[in-house]
């Protein structure tokens, strides 16, 4: 590849399909969609981070989502999928800089390479008694220059999951809990079993992403 295809290539990557995937983004965040049941907003403070990346080598890959394995030996949501996020710390000044912070020591991407673009409502954890923030961003860099650094003591896997495979209605289902009265929202993707508060979130964002897509003109 010549210099000058390798910057019309970059060129395109950070002034079109960045754009592109920020405006959606900003689009389905704008739009009203309730969790389908009521929880009470009481629970510690927490933030995660549902990070969006793009690929400069493989343009038609579509945008891709961080999702996280935690450990099977940690006391809260041992061994579950997870968008990478923690507790906020008293030092933290919002919730969005607690998504920031908890995303660097989780997998090891700096604040530097992530833009914000917004929030979904907030969503209590119910049986840990959480309260946890989703804050939405996208990777400001390729996917193919940012390295994953997953902290070994919490967790144990981190990847890249598609973004249309979470799209796929038939990647996702409602299941029973055993022994309570609600079910929840289940995702199989890519060798992710994704459900509980993470499903939940995710199911949120699916579902104003594809109110953007019912309206005319927004395609």
């Amino acid at each position: 590849m010549t210099k000058s295809s390798r910057s019309h290539s970059s060129q395109d990557w950070s002034s079109g399909r960045l754009v592109s995937l920020e405006t959606r983004l900003r689009l389905s965040l704008d739009r009203e969609h309730p969790y389908p049941f009521r929880l009470p907003l009481e629970g510690r403070p927490a933030s995660v981070l549902a990070l969006f990346g793009l690929s400069e080598s493989d343009p038609g890959a579509g945008p891709k989502l961080l999702l996280t394995e935690r450990r099977t030996d940690l006391p809260h949501h041992p061994g579950q999928v997870a968008l990478p996020g923690g507790i906020r710390d008293a030092e933290d000044r919002d919730s969005h800089h607690t998504a920031l912070r908890e995303t660097e020591e989780e997998v090891g991407i700096g604040p530097e390479s992530v833009r914000l673009l917004g929030s979904l409502p907030v969503l209590n954890t119910f049986v840990t008694g959480f309260l946890v923030t989703p804050v939405v961003g996208v990777l400001t860099l390729p996917l193919e220059k940012v390295s994953l650094r997953p902290e070994p003591g919490e967790i144990a896997r981190v990847d890249w999951v598609s973004w249309s495979s979470l799209l796929d209605p038939s990647a996702y289902r409602l299941e029973p809990i055993p022994d309570r009265d609600w079910k929840t929202d289940v995702f199989e993707v890519s060798d992710f079993r994704v459900w509980g508060a993470t499903g939940a979130m995710l199911r949120n964002l699916v579902e104003r992403w594809r109110l953007v897509d019912s309206e005319p003109g927004t395609r």
